[in-house]
């Protein structure tokens, strides 16, 4: 079966990255043929634009010709353009890992784009998930992700896999109509966070399924595959903290004095200054260091994701502004529920217990059953 899957733009999150392709991969596994439809923002305004290549020619004038190196030359079509360097960052290594291990179509700016590619390719089935596909601010435009590209007499099967809304209230607003007449042509609905079955009742008024995000489909071992030789070696007490506060660090001090070994930080906007320029870490280092750690301390959802896949000791800080219910689902539905900080005093409360390691003995009994009902929705929908 030729099966087109849309998910959020592939840019420099390295858990939606790894969830479209394992994705991906699960459907190669299971005989099909699978593509990610690659819809991206639209390029800016003509005007702004304009604006944009004016700064471009003045960026390079002051660059080359004055010698300002703190000048950024960057892409006008960029939609993060900046002409200053301290606020520019490089996602090369995980560009390159998606052009090499991710199927994808060519950048699609538009419905209307993507409407002709889909025709052109004559998929059999469309795969909606996972991520935040239907968190409307998120999104490059989210009726595309209640697929309301498809004309009405398109036959192929239409799916939401562990689609996720990201928040329990008001994940969509000014486009709330139109997705809710779309979402009724889809065969089967599953979602990723309890509070996505709630919404789907609520809103819709259809019944959604919970299941495992594509992540915890595979095991350990498919993502040690991804890792480099080079790249393994002792991590230490390793923090993913996607929004820093001075709170967070004193959590992870306070972990980092009590085991006693090495810290590695990775960042997600690694920014540049005078002094250094940094990259991203490639999706090889983020793995081999959540694998190679002594304890985990994040606020990334998918950063506690491979913290329970390598069966690290970990501390998961509430991110409530990124969406707090994922974590609640996914820690409460694998016993993991004590695991969760939403501040310091918290921490300092429950310290020894958070400082020991979880029974994943028992995560592993509930993980399993999850994931053979996740595989079995699959299953049945794709038969």
């Amino acid at each position: 079966m030729k099966i087109g899957i849309l998910t959020q733009p592939l840019r420099n999150n390295y858990g939606g990255i790894l969830q479209a392709h394992a994705l991906q991969a699960l459907l190669k596994s299971m005989g099909h043929d699978a593509i990610i439809i690659n819809r991206q923002y639209a390029y800016p305004p003509n005007g702004l634009l304009l604006r944009r290549f004016l700064s471009l020619f003045k960026c390079i004038i002051r660059r080359y010709l004055l010698g300002n190196k703190n000048v950024n030359i960057a892409n006008p079509f960029d939609r993060h353009y900046t002409a200053d360097r301290g606020w520019t960052y490089d996602f090369s290594m995980l560009r390159k890992f998606v052009k090499h291990e991710i199927r994808q179509s060519r950048p699609l700016r538009s419905s209307k784009a993507v409407a002709k590619y889909v025709k052109k390719q004559q998929f059999d089935c469309f795969i909606v998930g996972s991520d935040q596909v239907w968190r409307e601010e998120y999104s490059p435009c989210i009726t595309d992700y209640f697929l309301g590209f498809l004309p009405d007499d398109c036959k192929a099967k239409k799916i939401a896999y562990a689609a996720s809304f990201g928040v329990s209230v008001d994940p969509i607003e000014s486009n709330l109509d139109e997705c809710t007449k779309l979402v009724c042509r889809f065969e089967a609905i599953s979602v990723r966070e309890e509070s996505g079955v709630k919404l789907m009742k609520e809103i819709f008024d259809l019944d959604a399924r919970l299941v495992l995000d594509p992540t915890l489909l595979m095991d350990a071992w498919h993502y040690r595959a991804l890792v480099n030789k080079e790249d393994v070696k002792p991590s230490g007490v390793v923090s993913y903290i996607l929004d820093e506060t001075s709170e967070k660090q004193d959590i992870i001090d306070n972990i980092t004095n009590e085991v006693g070994s090495i810290y590695t930080r990775i960042l997600l906007f690694p920014f540049r200054n005078r002094c250094e320029n940094p990259k991203s870490v490639s999706i090889s280092q983020w793995l081999a260091a959540i694998d190679n750690a002594d304890f985990v301390v994040t606020d990334s959802f998918h950063g506690c994701v491979f913290s329970i896949i390598f069966k690290k000791k970990f501390v998961a800080i509430g991110n409530k502004e990124r969406g707090l219910d994922r974590f609640i689902s996914l820690l409460g539905r694998l016993g993991l529920q004590d695991r969760l900080v939403c501040s310091l005093e918290e921490f300092e409360c429950r310290k020894d217990a958070l400082m020991t390691a979880p029974d994943y003995a028992a995560v592993d009994l509930k993980l399993d059953n999850w994931r053979k009902d996740s595989l079995d929705f699959l299953g049945k929908v794709l038969s």
